[in-house]
């Protein structure tokens, strides 16, 4: 399954091989050959009466797979990586009994691990994968066969979060433009998502589009109710962060304080950080966030008393993570 041989896979189901059969690391032959872009053989698999909803050990199913085969980001470097759209198959999947809502509650290591792009985040469902690339096709499809939108992960991830810009890095996941993300986000809504939850660190939709930056998404979000008060829970020195933070607000996020990047690397969405601003003001919301968390690094020549919040992030951009009075900056990370 892992090469790719259709006539030698045929000649073995012929022969009595079991289709079901599982490997060491508890994958079936299906999700082998989802997993491998071999899609013929998935297909051939599925009409000889493979599980279509057997979990592997990490709880990964073959639905799940090819949903995250569809969006994973490629690289023309490595050919194995480029394969053809598997929708069709998803569609094949589906119309033979796939769970849409099979609880997977887990995440990929990404194939390019060694540039470190696995996203902090934890996909409760196959739509909630879709929903992280922004698929907008894909998880229509996936609603169409009964797919739960508000089905959350163990961390109270929930899809609208994750297709808001939660835990979103460049070279993970291939990605569609953010005007169908708003398309899926405004989906989301209309069936009920809440804008205003928040998974187990506080974090909420509105602090994830400001991470991503996009300023419709912002708006939209903010006029659906979400609030620009909120504040997550900090981060603890708890072993996950080299050291601890206060509590963050949604504009936090835009600034760059708040980064889901594993490389902790900042980045300010400066249009986002004006947009949340004027709204704030608008709606009489303060920014709580301390001057000594906002400053968290080597000022250089900039006054950290009177600089704005944008102008510490564009200096936090240059030289993070230094200590400040107590506060370590980059999600508490000392940067040597």
């Amino acid at each position: 399954m892992r090469q790719g041989d259709m006539e030698s896979t045929r000649l073995l189901v012929t022969a009595g091989a079991d289709v079901n059969a599982i490997t060491a690391d508890g994958k079936g032959s299906l999700e082998l050959a989802i997993y491998n872009g071999n899609y013929e053989i998935a297909s051939f698999l599925i009409d000889n009466k493979a599980n279509v909803n057997h979990a592997d050990a990490e709880g990964f199913t073959p639905l799940f797979w090819a949903v995250d085969r569809r969006n994973m980001e490629t690289n023309p470097g490595m050919p194995w990586m480029v394969t053809a759209d598997p929708l069709p198959l998803i569609k094949k999947l589906l119309a033979s009994g796939a769970n849409p809502n099979a609880f997977v509650d887990n995440i990929p290591t990404s194939r390019r691990s060694a540039l470190n792009l696995t996203p902090r985040t934890t996909y409760a469902t196959a739509l909630a994968r879709a929903a992280f690339s922004a698929d907008l096709e894909l998880v229509q499809l996936l609603l169409s066969y009964g797919a739960d939108p508000n089905i959350v992960s163990s961390h109270n991830e929930t899809a609208l979060m994750q297709a808001a810009g939660y835990a979103w890095i460049d070279g993970y996941s291939r990605g569609k433009s953010n005007a169908e993300r708003l398309q899926v986000i405004k989906l989301l809504v209309e069936l009920g998502a809440n804008v205003n939850a928040a998974d187990d660190m506080g974090i909420t939709a509105l602090m994830a589009a400001g991470h991503l930056g996009d300023l419709p998404i912002v708006q939209y979000l903010v006029d659906a109710g979400a609030d620009l008060g909120a504040h997550d829970l900090g981060k603890k020195n708890d072993g996950q962060f080299g050291g601890s933070i206060e509590p963050l607000m949604p504009i936090d996020y835009a600034i760059g304080v708040g980064t889901f990047r594993p490389n902790n690397s900042i980045v300010l969405q400066e249009k986002a950080v004006d947009l949340m601003t004027r709204m704030m003001k608008e709606k009489g919301i303060k920014h709580t966030t301390s001057e000594c968390t906002l400053r968290g690094f080597t000022c250089g020549d900039v006054d950290p008393m009177g600089a704005s919040a944008a102008e510490i992030a564009k200096i936090r951009a240059i030289a993070i993570g230094n200590q400040v009075q107590g506060i370590v900056g980059g999600l508490g990370q000392s940067q040597k």
